[in-house]
């Protein structure tokens, strides 16, 4: 996605909203992958730092009644924000 504009160089969505949902990833068995993403553009990776939720260039995200789990071997965490000005990510279940 390409953002134009002032107002998009730095975020380009207003809000993301995730109520009452379950969401289930499979998980990568690589114990070296968390350290493999620092220091990288985000152009370079193959697969994002975290096995669950990944919120980037948004205004605010608000998160309600959501269950994320991993079936099988990971470590990354389960979730992240990254240039995301207010969020609200208390009501998260992870297994």
């Amino acid at each position: 996605m390409i953002c134009n504009g002032a107002y998009a160089s730095i975020f380009c969505y207003e809000c993301v909203v995730q109520r009452r949902c379950d969401m289930e990833f499979d998980g990568i068995d690589d114990p070296a992958l968390p350290a493999w993403f620092e220091n990288r553009p985000t152009d370079q990776w193959p697969v994002f730092p975290v096995w669950g939720m990944y919120f980037r260039n948004v205004k605010k995200v608000d998160v309600q009644d959501v269950r994320l789990s991993v079936k099988g071997k990971e470590y990354r965490k389960a979730w992240m924000v990254d240039n995301v000005e207010k969020h609200n990510l208390n009501v998260v279940d992870v297994r």
